[in-house]
């Protein structure tokens, strides 16, 4: 069975495809925590607001 030899383009390729995963996940990670924080901002401000109707 033939072995595959593995390129320094395709080891390049795979790392370019690696770092470009990491950059999606880093930018996937701070969206979700300024969703989070989002959120917990308007859950603030509506317990301020119901809690002034009472």
């Amino acid at each position: 069975m033939p072995r595959k030899v593995i390129t320094d383009d395709t080891a390049r390729q795979n790392e370019e495809l690696r770092d470009l995963l990491i950059a999606i996940s880093v930018v996937a990670k701070r969206l979700a925590t300024k969703i989070e924080e989002q959120q917990k901002g308007e859950d603030q401000c509506m317990h301020k607001t119901k809690d002034s109707a009472d």
